[in-house]
């Protein structure tokens, strides 16, 4: 694990950190450690509760069933739960795409919104954004199909993404939405045919954003306008 250096305090990718003012990103940024992790680690399995702030990698929260409830990527941080005093969720966090976050120790980002107004505030509009997704991801869940679904679920990974190509199978975006591989497969021919990707094994590329928006319809949305209207700005055009 790597500290953070004071050379580093202004140059955090996580899009939280850097909407804090400067003196209260130093505080944080001292708190924090770099680390690395590739696609499948799970987070947090051991010792002291920490709260990851991701910074290239992106974040699968999970429930005790393996269906998704959240996807975090430079935009935001884990372990909101924790924060707010809430009895044990069942949820854990898995690496979805290799790459770097900040993590501290959950008591220590605790004390932190005691004393800093700056950084309990931004955690706070942070949450109000990740009630925001599940409710929308609750609502896809109960009134759309599974393209509707899925379309979703990929523009989430292209907003928190490089470029517009990411490593993923069927199985994962499978077990993510809770539904049958060959009703993703089925899915993902349907959008490469339609030209709004292009699938190779293990990678998917977008070429038609606004076509796969398109396709999600409401199920997509709703939390990204919160995030620009409470945070700064996110996602892709």
């Amino acid at each position: 694990m790597a500290a953070v250096s004071r050379s580093d305090a202004h140059a955090s990718a996580n899009a939280l950190i850097r909407a804090l003012p400067f003196d209260s990103r130093d505080t944080l940024l001292a708190a924090c450690e770099r680390q690395t992790f590739v696609c499948g680690h799970r987070l947090g399995t051991e010792g002291t509760p920490l709260i990851f702030f991701p910074e290239t990698a992106i974040i699968s929260v999970i429930n005790q069933h393996g269906a998704e409830v959240g996807l975090v990527g430079f935009e935001g941080m884990t372990g909101w739960s924790i924060l707010l005093g809430s009895l044990p969720l069942g949820l854990s966090s898995v690496i979805e795409c290799s790459g770097s976050v900040l993590a501290l120790p959950a008591s220590e980002l605790i004390r932190l919104c005691r004393h800093l107004p700056a950084i309990r505030a931004v955690v706070l509009r942070f949450i109000e954004v990740v009630v925001a997704q599940m409710v929308d991801a609750i609502g896809a869940a109960a009134h759309h199909g599974v393209s509707a679904r899925l379309a979703r679920r990929l523009l989430m990974l292209h907003d928190r993404g490089v470029g517009d190509s990411y490593e993923i199978t069927h199985a994962r975006l499978a077990e993510a939405l809770a539904v049958r591989r060959a009703s993703v497969t089925d899915c993902l021919h349907v959008l490469e045919g339609q030209r709004t990707l292009r699938c190779t094994r293990n990678r998917i590329t977008v070429l038609d954003r606004p076509a796969l928006v398109a396709e999600a319809g409401l199920t997509y949305g709703g939390a990204e306008r919160a995030y620009r209207q409470i945070i700064g700005a996110f996602g892709k055009p």
